[in-house]
């Protein structure tokens, strides 16, 4: 991967290596380490930044983001940063639970976010609360570049934040009831944002694996 970066402001965002949940296809554990593909993961990760202009990496405090940082912040003896709120979605009750019969990642996603704090977990107006939090704060990063580890479903909703679209926006829960997620990211791709001298986020590349 390469990339030619005529500034700094520079925001990629990726998700974390592989767990034994993604396989297995149940709703993930609060603390749940990365499985042998996921070390894997992260390791490509290291190497496909390995040339790119980076001041820090910033993860959520769960291990399997914190563990897909380390071999790229060993590597480049980079600064490591950890913010709370790029923790992943409570999932309440269903934390741990396997997805309903029939139902693969994508499916599951639509499950929970229809379900919203049906099994007592975090709201959707929360998550989305979370990830304007972390919108606004990166904003104050305008003059650095940064690789930020999160997940999956946190990750739709900082994507919202991002493009300054409302997670009830008509385009996001369409008429048929389901939500668009073509947005959702694979273990270890990413998407790369500039904050614009405004302090704007403009998506350069979406859905990108290294």
């Amino acid at each position: 991967m390469a990339y030619t970066v005529a500034r700094k402001g520079n925001l990629y965002i990726a998700r974390h290596g592989q767990t034994t949940s993604n396989v297995e296809r149940y709703f993930n554990l609060d603390e749940e380490e990365l499985n042998e593909q996921g070390w894997k993961d992260a390791h490509q990760l290291a190497h496909g930044f390995r040339d790119v202009p980076l001041d820090k990496v910033v993860t959520s405090d769960r291990l399997r983001a914190i563990q897909t940082s380390e071999p790229l912040v060993k590597m480049r003896s980079l600064e490591h940063k950890i913010i709370s709120d790029l923790r992943e979605h409570d999932n309440g009750s269903l934390t741990g639970k396997p997805y309903p019969e029939g139902m693969d990642g994508p499916a599951a996603q639509h499950f929970l976010l229809r379900a919203d704090t049906i099994f007592g977990g975090e709201s959707n107006a929360a998550t989305y609360e979370r990830a304007v939090r972390v919108r606004e704060q990166f904003k104050e990063y305008h003059d650095e570049d940064i690789l930020m580890i999160t997940h999956s479903t946190f990750g739709i909703f900082l994507s919202l934040a991002l493009d300054d679209r409302d997670f009830r926006d008509s385009n996001f829960v369409q008429k048929t009831g389901m939500y668009d997620l073509s947005h959702l990211l694979k273990n270890v791709q990413h998407w790369h944002y500039q904050v614009t001298p405004d302090k704007k986020f403009g998506r350069i590349e979406r859905q990108q694996t290294v």
